[in-house]
């Protein structure tokens, strides 16, 4: 939960995605609705595009979240959010290649210091069905980005010191941690295959 310095300081944010005045924005991602997302950043000018990108999402300290549904709703409703974060937590692969396209920060990081993988892998461990689309992200990540930004996101740590690979491992994430570890030039460095074994 955010204290009362958090708060001030997001307050005077000029990149905030207040709720509910963006809740439409928010709805579209959550719900991998990419023709939704599409039209809605279209309409904006220029200015309201830079913060769909790249602004965080708050709640109003009395919005009332008792209506999740799913644990990953509960964390999307209590952490810092950003549209590349939601994207890739629902597992949209059009949704996060519409957003890069467009030129989102990549590399953002909410308070913990996790960046959109570190997001993805937490959303996978909350909800362990969406483990298959998390892959298909980061094999989409690989075949869309620059080599340096991948390594740069595959590579960052986050307040507990851990990268994205180290989590997905700690967490348990089989699947993740194999896509992440075989993900040629950051960690699989010699021409035959290496993967991880049950």
């Amino acid at each position: 939960m955010l204290n009362i310095e958090d708060d001030t300081k997001m307050a005077n944010n000029p990149l905030n995605l207040p709720l509910p005045s963006y809740q439409n924005w928010l709805t579209a991602l959550r719900h991998k609705n990419a023709d939704e997302a599409v039209r809605i950043f279209e309409r904006s000018t220029e200015l309201e595009r830079n913060k769909l990108l790249n602004g965080c999402f708050i709640y109003a300290a009395n919005q009332p979240r008792s209506n999740a549904t799913s644990q990953l709703e509960w964390i999307n409703g209590c952490c810092e959010l950003y549209a590349l974060f939601v994207a890739t937590m629902q597992g949209s692969e059009e949704t996060v290649t519409y957003l890069i396209r467009k030129g989102v920060n990549i590399h953002m990081k909410d308070k913990y210091g996790n960046n959109c993988i570190h997001s993805m892998i937490y959303a996978s461990f909350l909800e362990p069905a969406r483990e298959k689309e998390s892959v298909q992200i980061c094999r989409q990540l690989c075949n869309i980005l620059p080599q340096s930004d991948l390594r740069k996101l595959l590579l960052s740590e986050n307040t507990e010191q851990k990268r994205p690979l180290e989590l997905a491992i700690h967490l348990g994430l089989f699947d993740l941690s194999n896509e992440i570890f075989t993900t040629r030039g950051i960690y699989l460095v010699k021409e035959e295959d290496h993967v991880l074994y049950k």
